[in-house]
């Protein structure tokens, strides 16, 4: 289905942890569209493609400390980075992780129909 992907930016040491199984939750700082069902994961420098997707199973808001108590044994990222991130925020989104699915090939932006380096969510 049309517009039920979203590309997200995601540094390459948390794409790889994803992928892995270990990081069972991305945080963000504003939840995707209602009907969102995968998150196509684009590696950040050096990497720079599409190296996998991953569904989303579920979408939990909150203030921070209440995201936190909920994903803290699979959040993949420290208490320390995890406060970083959303310092001066009082909502926080995590969207909890299904089945990952890494590409035999990483797929670069263009093979996606995008001619940018995206610094925020692009639906497909």
């Amino acid at each position: 289905m049309q517009g039920d992907r979203i590309l997200l930016p995601i540094f390459p040491e948390y794409a790889k942890s994803i992928l892995e199984g270990t990081k069972r939750f991305e945080f963000r700082k504003v939840p995707c569209r209602p009907g969102t069902k995968k998150i196509l994961l684009y590696a950040t420098t050096p990497v720079r493609a599409v190296v996998g997707e991953v569904e989303i199973l579920d979408v939990h808001v909150g203030s921070p400390n209440e995201i936190w108590e909920i994903t803290a044994d699979a959040a993949g990222i420290s208490r320390q980075a995890f406060n970083r991130y959303f310092l001066g925020h009082e909502k926080a989104v995590a969207y909890r992780l299904g089945v990952a699915q890494q590409y035999s090939r990483p797929l670069k932006l263009a093979e996606l129909g995008i001619d940018y380096t995206p610094q925020a969510p692009v639906y497909l």
